[in-house]
């Protein structure tokens, strides 16, 4: 008896335990998920207010080894991959005036896609 009822004690607190542990790590990753977003479209804030500074048609890209430079690289990169970017994310990216998939070549006349 004193065996059963001491293995229903670790049982039901292995249960408790489980539970209560579970539902923080789902509701801690859904927060890191809404604070990646979150960080992404002021990211893309940021970068529409760049492109605007600048007057001309073709839009330059950050400049190297910045914050904003590589928020652009890993985009480009990211949609080159099998479910690598969310659609949200491109339909953002794309209606942002002087975003372009293509990284710019130096002496490239193209104008920026739209």
């Amino acid at each position: 008896p004193l065996v059963l009822a001491l293995s229903s004690l670790a049982g039901g607190a292995a249960a408790f335990w489980w539970t209560t542990s579970t539902g923080a790590t789902v509701e801690s990753q859904a927060s890191r998920l809404q604070r990646h977003d979150e960080e992404w479209r002021s990211r893309l804030a940021e970068l529409d207010a760049f492109y605007k500074e600048q007057k001309a048609s073709m839009k330059e890209d950050p400049p190297r080894n910045t914050a904003l430079e590589h928020f652009v690289r890993l985009n480009r990169n990211l949609k080159l991959l099998p479910h690598g970017l969310a659609d949200w994310k491109i339909k953002e990216l794309e209606s942002m005036e002087g975003w372009r998939w293509e990284e710019e070549q130096k002496g490239d006349t193209r104008r920026a896609k739209n």
